[in-house]
């Protein structure tokens, strides 16, 4: 129960940018927040001594990347965050967690191939992520944000999803 008051707390203290948190509707400013947050109950890959930062890549058309770079500096699991947005894949260095938005369905396999040889952690907010091979779904359950959860593809990129976590998920398939 610590732990669950503990990631409400964090999903809604953490902090972003003041304007940017104006600009943009509540869901989103709660995406991003689940976006930060969500990977201190997560346990990832080791990533090469040249990553230094924390990477949040972002691949096609949403407004979470504008509140996620307005938190760029911030530190995540002691390392700085770096926000990195880019329609190839392969121009992404470092990605510890991979966003693929809505408008990248037409490519998703692709994607979720490419970021499972690597390890990364895979977001995203749309339609039956989780059920098409992605590995946190943010989903819309009663109008508030909640997320599904899909061991099977995460344990497959060496991702574990702490029990905190598991408990707090709407929906976790294996």
């Amino acid at each position: 129960m610590f732990f669950l008051k503990m990631l409400m707390v964090l999903l809604l203290l953490f902090p972003l940018s003041a304007l940017a948190a104006d600009e943009q509707p509540l869901e989103y400013r709660i995406k991003a927040n689940y976006l930060l947050t969500l990977p201190l109950f997560i346990e990832l890959p080791s990533q090469p001594s040249s990553c230094t930062a924390f990477s949040v890549c972002v691949i096609g058309d949403t407004p979470l990347t504008e509140l996620l770079e307005a938190s760029k500096g911030k530190r995540i699991k002691g390392r700085p965050l770096v926000v990195m947005k880019s329609r190839e894949p392969d121009r992404m260095n470092c990605c510890h967690i991979l966003f693929i938005a809505s408008s990248e369905q037409y490519r998703l396999q692709k994607l979720l191939a490419w970021a499972n040889q690597r390890g990364i952690l895979t977001i995203s907010d749309m339609r039956g992520f989780v059920k098409q091979g992605g590995m946190i779904n943010l989903v819309m359950v009663n109008n508030k944000i909640s997320f599904d959860l899909n061991q099977a593809a995460a344990r497959s990129a060496s991702i574990s999803f702490g029990t905190q976590l598991l408990r707090l998920a709407n929906d976790v398939s294996n």
